[in-house]
């Protein structure tokens, strides 16, 4: 299972397909390839994504996720007052709470301990004070949404263990199998309800900052409830792409899992040569589940 998971953001990490717009375009194509590699140790290359940030939240709105990684090489490359800028910003408008942090952040000992620590506390605490003020009701409800991916984890340790680790029979990883799959989609719906409340999928554009990402826990869902999980939550999602606030990430990835399941795609993310040999159903290209109603999604979502 890991090995599906792995292989699939690996194929997703290099794919080009029409399915994007201008803001997936910029993001995957130019922005999370340095953002995400050691390229942005090289200062040309930190102010060539820093402008290009700035450019698309002109067009589309502050990029929370893109920022909380910025700034790490805006400390690096000691940009400090766009960094000292940032931080204030993230917490008091975002919600970012830095008992969230992994502590392998290249600022997080000197926030903490340094030189930046006094100012770090003061700004901290009288804006993070804000943040909850303006957003009391969100608070017991994004320690909720970010536990999903710690109990997903554990439902997938769990159910790795037993079945591994066990001498049981066919039938009895079967069952295994089963009641974990019905722990990802309880897992999963607790999102659907904070979606359906609020009328929008959370996320950090929108809600606060999600610090364990629960892409992962869409992930098993996927894999293992394809079409429940697609059911319930696509408009939610449908939404949020619309908002700019989700790339199109989702809909390849249901789309690999859609395909592995249905033998087709729905929204044209993958040809044939994207999907490895093993995974492959036949060697011809992958239906469209519906192409009229692809071509209506391409106009509604600007899809070059």
């Amino acid at each position: 299972m890991k090995f599906i998971i792995a292989l699939f953001f690996s194929l997703i990490s290099g794919c080009y397909c029409s399915a994007q717009n201008e803001r997936d375009m910029i993001i995957k194509d130019s922005i999370l390839p340095i953002l995400n590699s050691n390229k942005i140790l090289k200062e040309n290359n930190y102010f060539k994504i820093k402008s290009l940030i700035i450019e698309i939240e002109r067009k589309f709105g502050y990029e929370t996720e893109l920022k909380k990684k910025l700034i790490e090489g805006s400390y690096h490359h000691k940009d400090m007052s766009f960094f000292k800028r940032e931080i204030k910003e993230l917490i008091k408008n975002h919600g970012f709470q830095i008992e969230y942090l992994s502590g392998n952040e290249n600022y997080f000992n000197d926030i903490c301990y340094g030189e930046l620590s006094k100012w770090f506390k003061s700004v901290y605490s009288k804006n993070h004070s804000k943040w909850i003020k303006n957003n009391f009701s969100k608070v017991m409800e994004l320690k909720k949404i970010n536990d999903l991916y710690l109990k997903d984890q554990i439902i997938a340790r769990l159910s790795s263990n037993l079945i591994n680790d066990l001498n049981f029979d066919s039938l009895q990883k079967e069952v295994i199998l089963k009641e974990s799959n019905k722990l990802y989609f309880e897992n999963i719906t607790f999102l659907y309800e904070i979606s359906k409340k609020y009328g929008k999928l959370p996320n950090s554009k929108n809600f606060g900052i999600i610090q364990n990402s629960y892409e992962t826990v869409l992930i098993h869902n996927f894999r293992e409830n394809t079409d429940e999980t697609w059911l319930l939550l696509y408009p939610y999602f449908k939404k949020a792409y619309l908002n700019f606030e989700i790339t199109n990430v989702v809909f390849q990835n249901y789309d690999f899992y859609c395909y592995l399941r249905h033998g087709y795609q729905e929204f044209n993310s993958f040809t044939i040569e994207q999907i490895p040999i093993d995974f492959r159903k036949n060697e011809g290209e992958i239906p469209l589940k519906n192409q009229e109603e692809f071509n209506k999604i391409k106009i509604e979502f600007k899809w070059f």
